[in-house]
């Protein structure tokens, strides 16, 4: 594509960077520095916060240049060249004996001993734990291994599915 100093200065004065660069087939960081390589002013941060608001906004002016043509070319992937694998390299290897699915989800390490050290209870009350930032389970002493292995089946499986299994944090 090809267009002039004062034709992108009016497309960036227009609407935002963000919204432009599809239309150039660049990403917004490549924009941006073809209009600081050109002395192409765009506006600011908070500009278009501001004039959504109804707000003041000034725009940046155009440098007095001189007229030049600029040619953006879109930016094409290159295909990515695969390697032949070498024989007996870590990396084969290493991914050979590599387990699919890991043991215990990475929320539940280390939850058993905090679940262990516990406020005093009595026979067949619930664990009452110091720390807080632990997997939302309630259990008895005798039930913790089987809760704790109900809950990574579950997380495993959710993450499986693709869903995003994470601590929140609860303040009282």
């Amino acid at each position: 594509m090809q267009l002039t100093r004062l034709e992108l200065y009016k497309r960036v004065c227009d609407s935002p960077l963000s919204k432009v660069t599809p239309e150039f087939g660049v990403s917004g960081t490549a924009l941006a520095a073809i209009c600081k390589q050109y002395q192409v002013p765009y506006p600011g941060s908070g500009y278009w916060t501001r004039k959504s608001l109804g707000l003041p906004a000034e725009l940046p002016t155009l440098p007095a240049m001189s007229d030049d043509i600029i040619e953006i070319t879109p930016w094409v992937p290159k295909p990515r060249q695969r390697r032949p694998p070498e024989e007996g390299s870590v990396r084969n290897t290493r991914a050979a004996t590599r387990p699919h699915r890991p043991a215990r989800h990475p929320l539940l390490f280390g939850a058993e001993e905090h679940f262990r050290k516990t406020r005093e209870v009595k026979e067949g009350e619930f664990l009452r734990p110091y720390k807080r930032i632990l997997p939302d389970l309630i259990s008895s002493e005798s039930a913790l291994l089987r809760a704790l292995s109900i809950a990574n089946d579950i997380y495993l499986a959710l993450d499986k599915q693709g869903y995003r299994v994470h601590c929140r944090l609860a303040f009282n």
